[in-house]
């Protein structure tokens, strides 16, 4: 007996340290840095004083839960979609999920088209990125692309959001206005380079 109690209690804390490994996992992403667990704080104070819901610990709690699943993200403006690395994780998660049909689907689908999709989840989301996204691929003259080939290229634009502010913020104190300035895209699939003009015009339209 005591040698059962041994094995079911070692079997019982390795099921534990599994089950903890995987919460650490799902949390890894979401508890980026203290600057991106503020924003959260700040937004389900400023969300329950519009709420006037009379259980705040339950609405903080539900609140975080969401943002633990990705879910928060949804029918939020650009501004705090953007706002942290887990929050544009999240929105390319549920924009994926959503449409995951349209990923396999050889037909075309035009810029236009693919904003309006985008707007379904967030209102305001800017067309620039979409306009860059179609500059970087070279595609401006062109009516239409494969949906997985502009959503991937405008998720990674979205995804460094970020980054691509700095680069302007860079330029534009080094007094760079020459349009014909140019930036290299490492990639194989699209075009190499995009104008300075290109990334002022997709960081601009929004700020």
């Amino acid at each position: 007996l005591d040698r059962a109690f041994v094995g079911m209690e070692e079997k019982t804390q390795s099921q534990d340290m599994t089950n903890e490994s995987h919460e650490v996992d799902q949390f890894s992403d979401f508890k980026k840095s203290e600057n991106e667990v503020d924003a959260y704080y700040a937004d389900v104070v400023d969300l329950y004083g519009e709420a006037k819901n009379g259980k705040p610990f339950s609405f903080i709690a539900t609140y975080f839960e969401n943002v633990v699943c990705g879910q928060h993200i949804l029918f939020r403006n650009f501004e705090y979609i953007s706002l942290t690395v887990h929050n544009r994780n999240s929105f390319i998660k549920q924009f994926n999920t959503i449409f995951q049909h349209f990923l396999s689907d050889k037909n075309p689908i035009s810029g236009d088209e693919f904003h309006q999709l985008l707007c379904l989840l967030c209102p305001d989301f800017p067309p620039s990125l979409v306009h860059l996204a179609l500059a970087i691929i070279r595609s401006k003259q062109q009516q239409s692309l494969q949906f997985k080939m502009l959503c991937d290229v405008v998720m990674q634009i979205f995804l460094h959001w970020d980054i691509i502010g700095c680069i302007e913020r860079v330029f534009a104190s080094n007094d760079v206005e020459q349009a014909n300035n140019i930036i290299n895209i490492p990639s194989s699939t699209h075009r190499e380079t995009v104008s300075i003009s290109e990334i002022k015009a997709a960081v601009f339209e929004y700020q």
